[in-house]
């Protein structure tokens, strides 16, 4: 009944938010770029680049997180060479920063929006052996529809308080 509620009130809020975004999007241009893949409408090129290896999936908003992101995985890589991984950012200047920033092996991709069908699709594409949430980026559908794949989802450098843990 939760995950209803959500995605009644989701729908709700995007449908009031969407006229301003295209206004946006009209105006910036900038805003048109990685339209596609906010819809979890992949590329070849990075779904052939994403096939090649197991990929982590890490998440990270804008530049604060993917500067925390692209540690994490400079880190990581150190010990494991042999995975990959699929960075999404939700802004245009974390994205410039991440394109800027993160290895030709790794793909760089704008969050798909968090409707259960463009969820379902993006696991699907993007097939993460683990999905990473930088700071406290929590997106319910994804979460949901990860641990129903049996896909393990982990907060980075991030923090719960006890009471948003009891719900």
């Amino acid at each position: 009944m939760l995950w209803l509620i959500y995605n009644i009130m989701f729908t709700i809020g995007f449908l009031l938010l969407l006229p301003g975004f295209l206004l946006r999007m009209r105006r910036r241009g900038g805003y048109r770029r990685g339209f596609l893949e906010r819809v979890a409408v992949i590329s070849r090129v990075k779904r052939d680049l994403i096939a090649s290896k197991p990929r982590i999936w890490i998440h990270a908003v804008s530049v604060g997180e993917v500067t925390v992101a692209l540690e994490f995985i400079s880190e990581f890589k150190r010990q494991r060479s042999d995975l990959g991984f699929v960075v999404t950012t939700t802004t245009s200047t974390g994205h410039a920063i991440a394109e800027r920033k993160l290895a030709a092996s790794d793909v760089l991709l704008y969050f798909p929006v968090d409707f259960p069908c463009v969820m379902r699709r993006a696991l699907s594409a993007i097939s993460p052996r683990a999905i990473l949430l930088v700071e406290t980026e929590l997106w319910p559908n994804m979460i949901r529809l990860a641990g129903k794949r049996g896909i393990p989802v982990a907060l980075v450098n991030g923090r719960i308080s006890a009471r948003s843990e009891k719900g």
